[in-house]
């Protein structure tokens, strides 16, 4: 199979015989090669529109991948979304200020972690993959000290069950940003 790949506007063109483009908006963000496959199966489907769409935060999934869009004609895939939906996040502003606070902060971690629904809930099918590489390589590659190293002056849970979520299993947000910049206006950064 010969695949072409051509970067232009911001974005890399990825065609190949009898499949669709797909633009992909991933310069300097590494891509599984388990995804591109995914992709490339996906972009031979003889109902995709035009054109797919992928953004840097691309990722082999069930289903489909992680970050891409699939517009159709005429089809409707079921499986395509919600499968592995929900590895994302929100930053919401609200009246708080430092000191309104506590010094400890696990105990609104907790509620919070009660109130809003996410991966780890039992009624969400037990897990969402958030990071992008495979949770069982993360845990060969991490330890619970490496865990609370990178996540000493974070509020949040630091144990083997959530190795998979360390910061270093997740592609670099400043690349993440730049992939995109043609597409997205940042606003601001939390850190």
């Amino acid at each position: 199979m010969k695949t072409t790949e051509i970067k232009t506007n911001g974005y890399n063109l990825l065609t190949q015989e009898n499949g669709a483009p797909v633009k992909m908006w991933a310069n300097g963000v590494p891509v599984d090669p388990k995804a591109i496959t995914q992709l490339q199966n996906t972009a031979k489907m003889l109902f995709v529109f035009k054109h797919m769409a992928v953004m840097p935060d691309v990722h082999f999934g069930k289903g489909s991948t992680i970050g891409s869009v699939i517009p159709t004609g005429g089809a409707i895939i079921p499986v395509e979304i919600g499968v592995d939906i929900g590895c994302g996040m929100i930053a919401v502003r609200t009246s708080l200020v430092a000191s309104d606070l506590p010094d400890n902060l696990l105990n609104i971690r907790h509620a919070i972690e009660v109130a809003v629904p996410h991966g780890r809930n039992i009624n969400r099918g037990g897990r969402d993959k958030g990071s992008w590489h495979d949770a069982p390589e993360m845990k060969k590659r991490f330890t619970v000290s490496d865990q609370k190293r990178a996540t000493a002056h974070v509020e949040c849970r630091k144990d083997s069950d959530v190795i998979d979520e360390i910061p270093m299993a997740y592609k670099d947000i400043d690349a993440v940003m730049a992939a995109q910049s043609s597409l997205v206006k940042v606003v601001h950064t939390l850190r």
